[in-house]
């Protein structure tokens, strides 16, 4: 059976598969163009959590080293704080040493206690970031027999 159709319904089919078609191409274009978003917004996060890790790496090694010197001074000189002073470049406050290098505080207070033969100096180390959060902490001791220190007992 031969089905004639007007020239107007022949339009009338053909715009309604070519809308089915382009219906369907713009929910594909839709899909791949949220499936870019969400890997270039992963791709950043990722960019963004490695710079502020290489951020606190490099802070906690600044840290490191400031407390490692401070400790090869005091496991020489905690007996001798006018010598931790003028080395590390601290200043006195209640009894704490301190000093701020780079973002990052150095903080040093000593301990003095009696032995049987001398008195032991015990340095204890930190080191804060800005926040106030400790990033490393040490103690450094040294041991000076009553013979060794200046005036006896």
């Amino acid at each position: 059976m031969v089905q004639w159709k007007l020239p107007a319904e022949r339009r009338r089919a053909g715009a309604a598969s070519n809308t089915g078609r382009s219906l369907a191409f713009m929910a594909e274009l839709l899909i791949m163009l949220l499936f870019f978003l969400l890997a270039g917004s992963i791709t950043a996060l990722v960019f963004v959590r490695s710079y502020t890790i290489s951020q606190d790496a490099a802070q906690k090694q600044e840290a490191l080293r400031i407390a490692h010197n401070a400790y090869e001074v005091a496991r020489y000189a905690a007996d001798r704080p006018e010598v931790l002073q003028s080395v590390l470049k601290l200043s006195e406050e209640n009894g704490i040493y301190t000093t701020k290098q780079n973002d990052v505080s150095l903080f040093v207070s000593i301990l003095e206690t009696l032995a049987p033969a001398g008195r032991i100096y015990t340095a204890d180390i930190r080191v804060e970031n800005h926040r106030g959060e400790i990033l490393t902490q040490t103690k450094a001791s040294r041991y000076v027999s009553f013979a060794d220190s200046p005036g006896g007992n």
